[in-house]
């Protein structure tokens, strides 16, 4: 029987919880216009607009709770390179002073891995 090694699980399980977060953020009207945008300071996993906001969008994930929260997963360096990357990525695309929000979904999966819960914050980042 063929077994996925865990980094190529933990892969497959970070793109499961990418394509809920588009689904969830779709069903609150927020419109994609990115996704896994690279730069020279890492990638932005979504960028869409949310009424008047640009918005960039951090998708965590876990499968256990037993080592804390997907929220909690978030350290100032990766904060530090999405803020970084969404000046590049406003800088690559001429936009002139938009009202941006830096926004986190969270996504607990199950033992099974199904979702068991998936949550906004907005403005998570500062």
């Amino acid at each position: 029987m063929f077994k996925l090694n865990l980094s190529n699980e933990k892969a497959l399980l970070g793109k499961k919880a990418e394509s809920l977060a588009i689904n969830f953020l779709r069903e609150r009207n927020y419109k994609i216009i990115a996704q896994n945008y690279s730069t020279k300071f890492g990638e932005l996993d979504i960028v869409a607009t949310d009424k008047n906001y640009l918005c960039f969008v951090e998708v965590r994930s876990k499968s256990s709770s037993c080592f804390g929260f997907p929220e909690e997963s978030l350290t100032e360096k990766k904060k530090r390179h999405i803020r970084l990357a969404a000046m590049d990525f406003i800088k690559a695309n001429n936009l002139k002073d938009p009202v941006c929000r830096f926004d986190v979904v969270c996504i607990q999966f199950d033992k099974n891995q199904n979702p068991s819960s998936i949550k906004i914050e907005r403005d998570a980042i500062c």
